[in-house]
């Protein structure tokens, strides 16, 4: 095992029945590939592998415990590309006034028609509108603000993330929304490099799906309870989906001449679906599907996030963390 100070320390929360071995398997890969290419530096890195059930106390436990100038949130299924640690390494190296970098998820060829719709959805405008660059590569690298940035394709100063006070622990998701709108305010800019990519699996189903789009809602509102900001009200246009789906009944018993409005709708993520054809006629309908669900979802996850009670972030299982230093360099 190296014994030199690491320069990038990753960190991967995961519950202790799940496995970690193809995202340490993809960033020895990384490593190599920063040494082969005249940057050691880069290839010099720890994994912090923290298991637990609450990945926003994890993350802080692990960022405490951590070696290196610079931390690299991934998940535990997040395989990152070969250049990755090479990415992060040579941007901070360029930008002194940037405090995070991140890049896109993106779903992996082997996923089923399925998880490709659900892939095809959150990397489309019409589906989630300027957070697509979260789940597809386009553009240049840029500065950005927290909508173009996902949590487990993050890298940070680590020294900075401390300063900020680390994860809000009364969130999660959205734990990394309010962290960098914190960033944000103290004059910290933050950057995304459509290049800086993973691969993660979507949802399997169609349940899971519902589940996380009405979580993403419930967590974008809660982070405004708790830290409100004018600038995140956006996002709260998708509440009146809801609204209007319930209207939909009453509005064309009153005024039937409105059903050409209401097609609008479905016209719309119809031609956003045609794209997905590439993937396959079913692929294409689900997405169909899917669209109106992601809308839909999302949606009542704001209601929800804005008007229950906040949801209770008790750790039951103790936090473990542990150490796995990168390997030799000689090591293939």
């Amino acid at each position: 095992m190296s014994t030199e100070k690491p320069m990038i320390s990753v960190i991967i929360p995961h519950r202790t029945s799940e496995t970690i071995d193809a995202t340490l398997l993809a960033l020895e890969s990384a490593a190599r590939h920063a040494r082969e290419s005249g940057h050691p530096e880069a290839a010099r890195y720890e994994v912090l592998a923290v298991s637990g059930n609450q990945p926003s106390v994890q993350r802080n436990t692990a960022v405490r415990q951590a070696s290196g100038e610079f931390v690299y949130f991934l998940d535990n299924d997040s395989v990152p590309a070969t250049d990755c640690l090479m990415r992060v390494a040579n941007f901070f190296s360029i930008h002194s006034d940037a405090a995070i970098l991140g890049g896109p998820s993106l779903t992996p060829e082997s996923d089923n028609t399925s998880q490709k719709a659900f892939g095809h959805v959150l990397g489309s405008f019409a589906g989630t509108a300027f957070i697509r660059a979260r789940y597809s590569s386009f553009g240049v690298l840029r500065e950005t603000t927290d909508r173009e940035l996902i949590l487990c394709n993050l890298a940070m100063r680590r020294q900075t993330f401390l300063d900020l006070g680390g994860f809000d622990e009364r969130l999660y998701p959205n734990e990394e929304n309010a962290l960098m709108d914190k960033a944000l305010q103290d004059g910290w800019t933050l950057w995304h490099d459509p290049l800086l990519r993973v691969w993660r699996s979507q949802r399997t189903n169609f349940r899971a799906f519902i589940r996380q789009l009405f979580g993403y809602g419930r967590g974008r509102a809660e982070q405004m309870r708790l830290a409100p900001l004018v600038s995140n009200i956006v996002p709260f246009i998708f509440m009146l989906f809801p609204l209007a789906m319930l209207l939909l009944v009453p509005s064309l018993m009153i005024l039937p001449d409105l059903v050409w409005c209401w097609l609008t709708y479905p016209l719309a993520t119809f031609l956003a679906s045609i794209p997905s054809l590439a993937a396959g006629p079913v692929v294409a309908g689900k997405a169909w599907l899917a669209f109106f669900l992601c809308h839909l979802c999302y949606g009542c996850g704001l209601w929800a996030g804005l008007f229950l009670p906040l949801r209770s972030r008790t750790v039951v299982a103790s936090v473990q963390c542990r150490k796995i230093a990168a390997p030799k360099a000689g090591r293939r």
